[in-house]
C-alpha cells in the first residue's frame, strides 16, 4: 500500500472518529434534555390538562394534538431529532477540515524522507506551525542537516584516504624502481673510481656523476617523505616540530636541531604552523641542497614566531614558476588564514631564513 492510500485512510479514520463523538454526545445531550423536559411537563402541563382530555388517552389509541401544553414536548423532540441528524454531519465535515491540513503536513514529512532516501540531503519542510507536528519538522530539518554534514565529512574522508593511498603507492614505486637504481649507480661510481688511476681523466667527469647520484638520492628521499608525510594533523605544536625533525634526521641523514618553547595554541592553527614548517624543511632539501636545518618557535611579547633557517645556496624570491616558487605561495597562502606575517630571508652564501609571525589574540 502507498503512503497516499496510507495517509487517506488515517484522514477517513480519523473523520469518522470525529463524526462518532459529535453523535454520542449529541445523543447524551438530548437525553438530558428529554429526561429535564418529561420532568417540567409532567409538573407543570398533566395536572392543568383537563379531565376529558385525559381520560381519552388509552394504550394503542390516537395521542391527541390539540393541547397546547403538548406543544413545547413536541417541539423539542422535533429539534432533538434535527440535530441528531445534522450533528454526525457537521462533525464529519469538522473533522474532515481539520484532519485535511494535519494529513498535509505529514504528507509533506514522507515526502521529505522519500527525497532523503533517494539522495537529496538539502531537501527541507516547512515549519508551519508550533505544535506537535511542528516539532517533528523541526527535529527533521535537524536531522536532514546532521545527515548532510556527516556525508559531506565522509566524502572528505574517503578523498584524503584516497589521496594518502595512491601517495604511499607513489612512493613504494619510487622506492623500488629509481632509488634501487640510484643506489646501484652510486655503487657502480664508487667501483669505477676506484678502478680508474687517480692522474685518470675521466676522474672528474665520474666525480660529477657521483655528485649528480648524491643530489638526486638525497633529493629522493625527501620526495619519498613528502609523498608519506607524518600523521601531524592532530599533534601538539611542540610535539609536531620534534617529530618533524627527527624525520628530516633519520631518513635524510642530515642535522636538523631545535630550539622549541612549548606554546600551547588552537589545535587547528597549530597543523596550519606544522604544514608550514613541512613546507620549509621540504624546500630546504630538495631545491636548496642543505644540510642543516635550524627548527626555532618562541613567544616573542604579543606574537608568536616560528622561524626555519637552512645552509643551502638559497634561491630567487621573485621566481614563482620553481617548486620553490610554488611552495612560498602555499606558505604565504596558509600564513595569510592565520591573520599573519611570512618573512622569507634568501642569499647564495647564508641560505634561506623563513620567519612565521602570528599575533597572540588571533591564536
Amino acid at each position: 500500500m502507498s503512503h497516499s492510500k496510507r495517509l487517506a485512510g488515517l484522514q477517513a479514520r480519523m473523520t469518522v472518529s470525529y463524526m462518532w463523538v459529535t453523535a454520542v454526545s449529541v445523543v447524551m445531550l438530548e437525553g438530558l434534555t428529554a429526561v429535564l423536559l418529561s420532568v417540567a411537563i409532567s409538573s407543570t402541563a398533566w395536572p392543568r390538562m383537563p379531565k376529558g382530555l385525559l381520560d381519552s388517552v388509552r394504550p394503542g389509541g390516537p395521542v391527541p394534538f390539540t393541547s397546547e401544553a403538548l406543544y413545547p414536548w413536541f417541539e423539542a423532540v422535533f429539534m432533538m431529532g434535527l440535530i441528531l441528524m445534522l450533528a454526525p454531519l457537521i462533525g464529519g465535515l469538522f473533522g474532515t477540515l481539520t484532519t485535511r491540513g494535519i494529513v498535509r503536513r505529514l504528507r509533506d514529512l514522507v515526502m521529505a524522507t522519500t527525497k532523503i532516501e533517494e539522495g537529496d540531503y538539502m531537501h527541507r519542510v516547512c515549519v508551519r506551525r508550533p505544535d506537535e507536528i511542528g516539532q517533528l519538522e523541526a527535529h527533521f530539518n535537524r536531522m536532514a542537516a546532521q545527515l548532510a554534514e556527516s556525508l559531506v565529512q565522509r566524502q572528505e574522508l574517503a578523498a584524503h584516504n584516497a589521496r594518502l593511498t595512491e601517495r604511499s603507492r607513489i612512493s613504494r614505486e619510487l622506492h623500488d624502481a629509481i632509488s634501487q637504481d640510484l643506489f646501484s649507480l652510486r655503487m657502480l661510481t664508487d667501483g669505477l673510481q676506484a678502478a680508474l688511476p687517480p692522474q685518470s681523466a675521466l676522474q672528474p667527469q665520474i666525480t660529477t656523476l657521483e655528485s649528480i647520484t648524491t643530489r638526486m638520492t638525497r633529493e629522493m628521499r625527501a620526495l619519498q617523505l613528502e609523498m608519506r608525510p607524518l600523521l601531524i594533523d592532530h599533534l601538539d605544536l611542540t610535539i609536531g616540530l620534534e617529530a618533524l625533525a627527527v624525520a628530516y634526521r633519520t631518513r635524510l641523514n642530515i642535522t636538523v636541531t631545535t630550539a622549541i618553547t612549548p606554546i600551547s595554541i588552537n589545535p587547528q592553527r597549530a597543523t596550519a604552523l606544522l604544514r608550514i614548517a613541512q613546507e620549509a624543511l621540504t624546500n630546504a632539501v630538495r631545491h636548496a641542497a642543505a644540510t642543516t636545518i635550524t627548527v626555532g618557535l618562541r613567544h616573542m611579547g604579543a606574537r608568536i614566531e616560528l622561524r626555519i633557517a637552512d645552509d643551502g645556496h638559497g634561491f630567487d624570491v621573485g621566481d614563482t614558476i620553481s617548486q620553490h616558487g610554488l611552495g612560498l605561495r602555499i606558505m604565504h597562502e596558509r600564513v595569510s588564514e592565520l591573520q599573519g606575517t611570512l618573512d622569507v630571508q634568501t642569499s647564495p652564501t647564508d641560505g634561506t631564513s623563513v620567519l612565521v609571525c602570528l599575533p597572540l589574540e588571533e591564536l
